[in-house]
């Protein structure tokens, strides 16, 4: 059996199409995508190069890339922050090397033409501690809670990433006087040299002055207030601080809207997934602290936070966000009433890095229905919601010749929406084959309001042409 596929119809008067785990098609050249592949500039273990030989050896014709981004950890120990922490660090882009990175995939590129590879990152947009490492219950928060970004292509796009850890995004404000504090020892270190002490006392029937400069102090505070300083340097305040507790959707939302604001994409990344492991510090040694990194489940986000592109629906795992009447429904029903300026759209999400066993370029698939084999049109693509996503089984995928709703002489394809007066219906069209030309058994869902409408069954070729008056 082909997996299920899903097309949502939601509210009357607003209809919208959208494919999850399955097949829907617009207008347009297909192109068969993935998305969230990692390579050597992260944490990926294959270059650019072999991602692209190993995808047009695949059937793919385009790779959306997310190599990780100012990826590293840090808990500030009091009460010296600047100088006292923990830190873990992973392979991932700065600012110093992010352009070479792109020029790095325009140049792959233009050596494979088959394959087109999309350069973009995966972020951490905020993270934060819970408990105490004296205590032994030392957590950190969020921090596999990631958003992907596409479509920004100068380097000076990232430098203002307001993402934690990100020092090109920190400012200056009311806190780094905080920060400067250190320098005060400085200060007062050079004025107890500055100052001089009249020491008296008396030889014989004499009296005797001396005059004494405090060094050991006034170099002990001048060291100290130097070092301090030296960590906290240059006294800015960064723009999402890993010491306040959990700030729910806020710093995600400042991510989504800068990237909108530069004319970029943003998916949120596998929002179910969960993450828990426990780590020693330092790594080696009797003596190692242990902590906690844990990140929860986060299916809301999709209802939570506004004006992103897609999220990862469907992936290797039990997903549920995409399922009759559940998240994605809510998120699409919100921008029905016209609480949302745009829809929500869901894709395939494969997270790939070379080091997960029965992982391969071709196990999640997005399809993009373009009319130019750009990056661009690919990326227009995502943010109309003109594709659909499928997990092949054993190599085979069941895709879409034909969809359409109709309503008299107008026209909604994937991924468009079709307002529809009261009392007025619609015709929906579906056509779908199996990739390869073969005979396939196929279980189909149609989502209405989001619930279950139809159940389809039937082998390919298979088409249909079903009435409906919304309500």
């Amino acid at each position: 059996m082909g997996r299920t596929v899903a097309i949502s119809l939601l509210l009357a008067g607003c209809l919208i199409v959208t494919a999850a785990q399955g097949v829907l098609a617009a207008s347009g050249h297909p192109l068969v995508g993935i998305v969230h592949v990692h390579t050597t500039a992260s944490t990926g273990t294959l270059s650019l190069e072999e991602i692209a030989l190993r995808a047009e050896a695949s059937g793919v014709d385009v790779v959306l890339l997310a190599e990780n981004y100012h990826l590293q950890f840090n808990y500030n120990l009091l009460p010296l922050p600047g100088l006292l922490r923990i830190s873990k660090s992973f392979p991932s882009l700065t600012q110093s090397t992010i352009a070479e990175y792109l020029n790095s995939v325009a140049n792959t590129n233009r050596r494979h033409p088959k394959v087109l590879l999309i350069p973009g990152i995966e972020t951490v947009p905020h993270y934060f501690w819970t408990g105490s490492l004296w205590r032994g219950n030392l957590t950190m928060h969020n921090g596999q809670k990631n958003i992907l970004i596409m479509g920004l292509y100068r380097p000076e796009d990232y430098q203002g990433l307001p993402i934690i850890g990100n020092p090109e995004a920190a400012r200056y404000e009311v806190g780094s006087l905080i920060r400067a504090a250190p320098l005060l020892f400085v200060f007062a270190g050079l004025g107890l040299l500055i100052l001089q002490r009249d020491r008296r006392y008396r030889v014989g029937g004499f009296q005797v002055s001396r005059r004494r400069r405090p060094w050991r102090l006034a170099l002990f505070l001048i060291i100290t207030g130097a070092v301090w300083s030296t960590y906290n340097a240059p006294f800015t305040v960064p723009n999402q601080n890993a010491s306040r507790p959990n700030m729910r959707a806020a710093p995600y939302q400042a991510l989504i809207d800068y990237v909108n604001r530069r004319g970029g994409a943003t998916i949120w990344s596998y929002p179910e997934a969960k993450d828990f492991h426990v780590h020693t510090y330092p790594r080696t040694g009797r003596f190692g602290a242990k902590f906690v990194t844990k990140t929860d489940p986060h299916p809301e986000v999709l209802v939570t936070s506004t004006g992103y592109t897609a999220f990862g629906a469907i992936y290797q795992d039990n997903t549920t966000a995409e399922r009759p009447g559940e998240w994605w429904d809510q998120a699409l029903e919100q921008y029905c009433l016209g609480h949302r300026d745009r829809p929500v759209w869901g894709l395939g999400e494969l997270g790939f890095d070379g080091t997960i066993k029965g992982k391969f370029l071709n196990s999640v698939l997005t399809t993009f229905f373009v009319h130019e084999r750009t990056a661009d049109q690919v990326l227009a693509a995502l943010g109309a919601g003109h594709m659909y996503a499928v997990i092949p089984e054993r190599g085979i995928r069941i895709r879409v010749r034909t969809f359409t709703l109709t309503d008299g002489p107008r026209e909604a394809a994937m991924g468009e929406t079709l307002l529809v007066p009261p009392g007025g219906s619609v015709t929906l069209r579906l056509a779908l084959e199996a990739h390869d030309g073969t005979v396939r058994s196929f279980r189909a869902t149609l989502v209405r309001n989001g619930k279950r409408w139809r159940e389809l069954e039937g082998t390919t070729p298979f088409s249909l042409a079903l009435n409906d008056t919304p309500s």
